[in-house]
């Protein structure tokens, strides 16, 4: 197994994702359930606030690790979170993808449900990386 070093900041803010070995399996959102609870486990024991996710079929977000700047570096990656299912052709709109923080964020006033426009329309260049 691979050993990675991680950044350790107390009070940082972090991007990373998780990535299946098998980039054409759908276990991420076939077992929904299954993450949902062992996320929610890791977060009683290790206390972290997740700011924005987005559950795709083979992996959260891409395989990386991102100290998070600032505020517009901040906003940035959570705009390429949200954007993600549109961006890997998953649903042609944000809001029609069901595992992600962007309904939490519609539903706090943070973002329009039309966030992000349509994927037959150029839109979403520019966001995380």
């Amino acid at each position: 197994m691979s050993q990675y070093r991680r950044a350790r900041i107390d009070g940082g803010w972090f991007f990373f994702t998780l990535a299946l070995a098998d980039r054409s399996a759908d276990l991420f959102v076939r077992h929904i359930e299954r993450l949902r609870n062992a996320y929610a486990a890791a977060r009683k024991r290790d206390a972290f606030e997740t700011i924005a996710i987005c559950v795709l079929p083979d992996h959260l977000r891409r395989y990386w690790e991102h100290a998070i700047r600032d505020d517009a570096d901040l906003s940035r990656h959570v705009d390429y979170i949200h954007f993600n299912p549109v961006k890997h052709r998953l649903v042609s709109r944000a809001c029609d993808w069901p595992h992600s923080s962007f309904h939490r964020y519609v539903a706090r006033g943070l973002l329009p449900v039309d966030w992000g426009g349509d994927m037959r329309q150029p839109a979403g260049a520019g966001f995380g990386e």
